[in-house]
């Protein structure tokens, strides 16, 4: 029985890591022969049974949340999210490599911090070694945030940018430093961890870079995880008789944020990879008043429904109303803007072929291009490719654009289109592609 146990409970585990989806089969049957040896070495009593309660760490009540969490099972395990939908290459490591929530916990960052005095006179908590207070006017600071929303309770942490701007000796602050600086919210995938947005995907370091080039105007970016009520994967939704997901990300960060800071943002976007992808596309096609350009990396337009997400989407009406793709065909198109990247060879729920179906599906007022890898995959390495871009292009649909935009990456192709080009141009030549 014990023996059962630890499989049905390493094979949960790689449920939850997407990359993992392909070979968990193959993985649980080569543990098959030495979890008994586990059990021997681990002693009789250290294991318990699976059940729907949270971990030790997660002290929230499932009696608040009551849809029970489901084990992957081995037929929703191979057939996958989607098919698909996964973390990539992005696989936590024994010695090193990218940070999992499913490891880490909810709550914590792993990388060092140093406790400074900030321009408001109050300790901050800063990413030690990225730059020191003499340096903040030129490369700004990256610091850890707990972000509390004031509407719906929920916690998470975060990792604010402040560029070089916000710490200026003159400025429109009462501290001196501008204010009025665009706020992008970063997104990592699920179940990914927000540290990973720095050491893998190296926003704060790429956005540096681009203010100094000209290719981005100076943008606070909040760095987080999607998953504010993990394990759960809530896909940035209000849940009914749930956690308020959607109204976390598009209400109660940016407003915490600005409060924290003492920020008077001009302009609101949103970024991501994967399901991360999926929300900061969601932001502006929920919340076009706030958010109003985007950018979703291997992402895709319609809720997950595999056993993270706790069968919330059964509902009818709560899958149509969250997914874009039908939001697109029966409500009226916002005045956005979303860029769509992926690799093409990447396959999938979260692949080129899916964002194609999507890039579609967009009409004016939207205004969409694509961006493709000519090869890559679902993992960090391809999107760190895309991100100088992504952010310079977000910035260039903002106020305020910056006075050139970033290249397209060597090797991809930009495709371009308004609802003009589609209806009225052949099929073989409705798209441009290559640099707008």
């Amino acid at each position: 029985m014990r023996v059962s146990v630890i499989l049905l409970a390493l094979r949960a585990v790689l449920g939850m890591t997407k990359g993992a989806r392909r070979v968990a089969g193959r993985v649980t049957r080569c543990l098959a022969g030495t979890a008994a040896l586990i059990v021997l070495v681990l002693g009789p009593g250290s294991t318990a049974p699976l059940g729907p309660d949270r971990p030790a760490t997660d002290t929230t009540s499932l009696s608040q949340h009551p849809a029970r969490l489901l084990v992957p099972t081995a037929a929703t395990t191979a057939a996958g999210r989607h098919s698909s939908r996964r973390a990539g290459s992005d696989l936590p490591a024994a010695t090193a490599g990218p940070v999992s929530r499913s490891a880490a916990g909810p709550d914590e960052h792993h990388l060092p911090t140093a406790t400074v005095t900030g321009p408001d006179g109050m300790p901050w908590q800063v990413l030690a070694g990225w730059s020191d207070p003499v340096q903040w006017p030129r490369r700004g600071t990256v610091v850890s945030a707990t972000v509390t929303g004031a509407r719906t309770r929920l916690t998470e942490q975060a990792w604010v940018h402040l560029p070089g701007a916000y710490f200026a000796t003159t400025g429109s602050g009462p501290l001196g430093g501008a204010r009025e600086l665009p706020v992008t919210v970063v997104f990592t995938g699920y179940p990914g961890h927000e540290d990973n947005l720095i050491t893998r995907q190296h926003y704060p370091q790429v956005a540096a870079d681009a203010v100094t080039a000209g290719t981005l105007t100076p943008t606070v970016l909040v760095m987080l995880s999607p998953s504010v009520d993990h394990p759960w994967d809530t896909e940035c939704t209000d849940i009914p008789h749930g956690p308020q997901a959607f109204t976390f990300d598009a209400e109660d960060v940016p407003d915490a944020v600005a409060a924290r800071f003492g920020l008077h943002p001009d302009a609101y976007a949103a970024i991501g990879d994967s399901t991360g992808g999926y929300c900061a596309a969601k932001l502006e096609s929920l919340d076009p008043g706030r958010f109003t350009a985007a950018a979703s990396l291997s992402g895709y337009y319609r809720p997950a429904t595999d056993p993270s997400t706790r069968g919330v989407f059964t509902d009818t009406g709560l899958r149509e109303r969250n997914d874009l793709g039908w939001r697109l065909l029966h409500l009226p198109v916002p005045p956005v803007a979303l860029l769509l990247a992926t690799a093409r060879d990447e396959t999938g729920a979260d692949g080129w072929a899916t964002d194609r179906e999507w890039f579609d599906l967009t009409r004016a007022p939207m205004t969409t291009d694509q961006l493709t890898l000519d090869h890559g995959g679902h993992n960090s390495a391809a999107w760190a490719r895309e991100i100088p871009y992504a952010l310079s292009w977000i910035a260039d649909h903002l106020p305020h654009a910056p006075t050139t935009t970033a290249p397209v990456p060597a090797g991809a192709t930009l495709t371009h289109h308004t609802d003009v080009d589609r209806r009225s141009a052949p099929p073989a030549t409705r798209h441009t592609t290559g640099h707008r």
